[in-house]
């Protein structure tokens, strides 16, 4: 799913810069968007630099967040208790906000 969104986001990024193709979707292959608009390819660099310094924790950001997976299901993945993905989880967040924040 991950690569699905990175993907996606680089069609976007080309349609932006005039690929010339002309491009039609359909009300069935529009991502619904909420409040806050993902910038996925922020979000792709962000994990790769995560995944240099904590690969666990870029693991359990992309099991959880492209991936669906519970906390339940990601211990039985991974082998470790729940509350040490909750830590792990918080610490990825937090992270990965902070790189998002002092990105350009």
């Amino acid at each position: 799913m991950r690569q699905v969104l990175v993907d996606m986001a680089r069609a976007c990024g080309r349609d932006k810069r005039g690929a010339g193709l002309a491009v039609t979707r359909s009300g069935a292959d529009e991502v619904p968007t909420g409040e806050r608009d993902l910038d996925v390819m922020a979000l792709e660099q962000s994990l790769l630099r995560l995944e240099q310094i904590e690969p666990r924790l870029a693991q359990v950001v992309e099991l959880h967040f492209f991936g669906g997976l519970s906390f339940s299901e990601m211990a039985r993945v991974l082998g470790v208790v729940e509350r040490t993905l909750f830590r792990d989880w918080r610490t990825a967040r937090a992270l990965i906000h902070a790189d998002l924040g002092s990105s350009p």
